[in-house]
């Protein structure tokens, strides 16, 4: 799923659950670059080198996939951890309490609906209704 749209990451362990918030991403933004992987290391090389961690939309990332790579974060840099490097904006999927020192703007708890995921987009669109993605986090 490729577009010349906003860049989205599903970093997802489950790949039908990964299928599914993809295609429902592209059906919310029919121009969007949807990237979909097992891990954030495989997510970075599908962006390519010539993609910035900072033109990243959104991303969904696997709530277990966040809490094990987050206990490798830095403590003086808690919002550039190996799982949500630079200020990318995620959204974590899954149950469980979030690791409290990450920077997330939202979850989404298993099971989700369709509906939940375009909620999720929705709160990301600007008022005038473009896909457009707010800025990210202040620093």
């Amino acid at each position: 799923m490729n577009g010349q749209g906003q860049v989205y990451l599903v970093v997802l362990r489950q790949p039908l659950v990964a299928q599914d918030i993809a295609l429902t991403i592209a059906e919310f933004d029919m121009a969007a670059r949807v990237i979909v992987a097992p891990d954030m290391a495989q997510a970075m090389t599908q962006m390519g080198e010539n993609q910035r961690e900072a033109d990243v939309c959104l991303a969904f990332v696997d709530l277990a996939l966040a809490a094990g790579l987050a206990a490798d974060a830095r403590p003086d840099l808690p919002e550039a951890t190996p799982a949500f490097p630079g200020q990318m904006r995620c959204i974590l999927v899954g149950d469980g309490a979030a690791p409290p020192h990450l920077a997330i703007c939202g979850r989404l708890d298993t099971p989700f609906t369709t509906a939940q995921v375009l909620s999720v987009l929705q709160r990301f669109a600007n008022r005038d209704g473009t896909r457009n993605c707010l800025p990210a986090f202040p620093s």
